[in-house]
């Protein structure tokens, strides 16, 4: 979902910078595909399967695996044209990936960039997936520059401070929320805040505790937390502990769900496992629930997943 905001900063980059510096076409085409190579992971997904994906083991969001193939790449050029320049072109997708890393880690996105030394997720949370106000303002400010006798590298500044002044505003109402509910951050256990609507006016404070979510709503102009949901994370404590010693159901556990609540049925030696989101995602798409089933020797034997959209 970040992968049209980074392909659009790079371009106004790219417009703002080409009378200081000559950047050929074809050394900003590898720039541009190593923005939309995480593509490749969805791909994989419709081969490999939904839970493969939810898993946390993605290939082309790797920082790591795709450092390893574009080095080797290069290296291998190198050899075979014996041209410095031209081989370390290669590595230029590097730089692409790294700026769709940098958004979704300021965003509210949860991927594991590190795959296979560690699929630990990395994430600010300051603004919601895909930058949708930036990106519609810059979009019809690029749209109707002619109109409004803009150069391109006027519209390509007022549109790449606007994306800045937008992330400072969310990491400010970020700080002045956390530190404003310090003592909600003391009594429970784990705290997260999050934006809740796309202007970010509104955001979500969920708090844990006890095997229980508390979500509020705090409102930046009224200043007022409103509870509007209170909802238990497992059903069945012990035997969720249990379920989550599988590393694929951990993995998707940790990796696919912001606040995730499992529910675990066990039946003629058949073990349904659900894990589901509690209702505060307003991102376009969210991923609602994953169904898997277990049979008495841990195989997986069905699975299904489920996504949705509060609009």
């Amino acid at each position: 979902m970040n992968i049209i905001i980074s392909l659009t900063t790079l371009f106004l980059f790219f417009e703002l910078i080409k009378k200081r510096s000559k950047i050929s076409p074809s050394s900003k085409a590898l720039v541009y595909i190593g923005v939309v190579s995480p593509v490749g992971d969805y791909i994989l997904s419709f081969l490999w399967g939904e839970i493969w994906y939810q898993s946390g083991q993605l290939i082309f969001h790797s920082i790591i695996i795709q450092t390893v193939f574009w080095l080797v790449a290069a290296l291998l050029y190198w050899v075979y044209i014996r041209n410095f320049s031209e081989a370390r072109r290669l590595i230029y997708p590097l730089l692409g990936l790294l700026v769709f890393v940098g958004f979704s880690f300021i965003s509210t996105d949860k991927v594991s960039f590190f795959y296979p030394v560690s699929q630990r997720q990395l994430n600010l949370g300051l603004v919601q997936t895909g930058y949708y106000i930036p990106l519609v303002l810059t979009l019809l400010l690029l749209s109707i520059k002619k109109w409004a006798h803009l150069s391109s590298r006027k519209a390509s500044q007022i549109s790449l401070g606007f994306l800045l002044l937008f992330i400072v505003y969310a990491a400010g109402i970020r700080l002045f929320i956390q530190y404003g509910n310090e003592k909600v951050y003391q009594q429970y256990e784990r705290v997260a805040v999050s934006p809740a609507n796309l202007l970010q006016t509104i955001w979500n404070v969920v708090s844990y505790q006890d095997n229980k979510y508390i979500n509020q709503q705090f409102n930046v102009f009224d200043y007022k937390h409103e509870t509007i949901i209170e909802q238990q994370a497992s059903n069945d404590v012990d035997l969720s502990q249990t379920v989550l010693l599988d590393p694929t159901i951990r993995n998707i556990y940790l990796n696919a769900f912001k606040y995730p609540v499992i529910t675990t049925d066990l039946q003629n030696e058949v073990i349904k496992i659900e894990i589901s989101e509690i209702d505060t995602a307003t991102e376009f798409l969210v991923l609602k629930k994953i169904q898997i089933m277990k049979n008495r020797s841990g195989q997986i034997i069905d699975s299904h997943v489920e996504y949705g959209s509060p609009f």
